[in-house]
């Protein structure tokens, strides 16, 4: 009998044990987030700014959104909790409302800094409405501003623009509607060509692109080499290839004054350089 009663008081103590860790650990993670709440507010919201290789970041002059702008579409005010923000709800807020952000990522840095790390998308080329509204556009075809001229960027042609929208992808005819072709491998052969130029450091002497032709782009090349591209060609190889030209053969063949077309469409792989006489 006693040693019944000894093992039920030793089980009501454990159990007691148990409630008060359970408690105090509820009492302590109260206590932390009354901690958060009242002492960590956002006193300063600080950006940097990627490179364009992607490589590292820092605070930049370069930025197209001033702090207030970029506070203002995340919903961000000075003195709001700095451990209740929401970081998805204020990346999603800069990515809709700043067209020339690609990118964000959000973090706090204890007691009141929050860090915005942006990656900002660059003009690739401008094209024209049907109403000659011009059009910035990036390396995805994405809409990143009207402009009442085409601010020295590539002119891109042949494509034709549905319902242009600031922040938006580029729509373009997709077949869907009768006597209208589409224009969908144009668009994808444009946006491969524009990374594939960005990787050589090619994009600042491009001065046009035509893509109204369903087999070839016409891209170019500093108002001296027209280069034709195969629309569904490998574009990575072909301006691994052109670079190669312009180093290696160009300055060691052609004159300042020589002109000419580079063809990269033949089947049988090899390109053909014609240069006019």
């Amino acid at each position: 009998m006693a040693k019944r009663r000894h093992r039920s008081r030793e089980r009501r103590n454990s159990q007691a044990w148990k409630l008060y860790i359970f408690l105090t650990g509820i009492i302590a993670a109260g206590a932390i987030f009354l901690g958060c709440v009242i002492f960590f507010k956002i006193d300063e919201v600080q950006i940097l700014v990627r490179d364009t290789a992607g490589s590292g970041a820092s605070d930049s002059d370069q930025d197209h959104y001033t702090t207030e702008e970029y506070m203002q579409a995340a919903g961000i005010r000075i003195g709001d909790n700095l451990c209740l923000l929401n970081k998805n709800r204020a990346a999603a807020g800069i990515l809709q409302k700043l067209p020339y952000v690609s990118d964000v990522s959000i973090r706090r840095r204890l007691p009141g800094t929050l860090v915005l790390t942006i990656s900002q998308s660059e003009a690739a080329a401008a094209i024209q409405d049907d109403s000659g509204t011009w059009w910035l556009i990036d390396d995805n075809c994405r809409l990143l501003e009207q402009s009442e001229s085409s601010q020295g960027c590539a002119i891109l042609s042949g494509l034709t623009m549905i319902q242009p929208e600031v922040g938006q992808g580029m729509r373009v005819p997709d077949g869907t509607e009768e006597d209208v072709p589409s224009q969908q491998a144009q668009k994808e052969g444009v946006m491969q060509l524009f990374q594939a130029v960005r990787e050589q450091n090619l994009q600042d002497m491009i001065v046009a692109i035509d893509a109204s032709s369903d087999r070839e782009l016409m891209m170019d090349y500093g108002g001296k080499i027209q280069v034709l591209l195969p629309i569904h060609g490998d574009f990575r190889y072909n301006m691994r290839y052109f670079a190669k030209m312009l180093t290696d053969y160009f300055p060691q063949n052609w004159s300042e004054k020589d002109t000419g077309i580079l063809d990269m469409t033949y089947s049988d792989g090899h390109p053909h350089l014609i240069q006019n006489s």
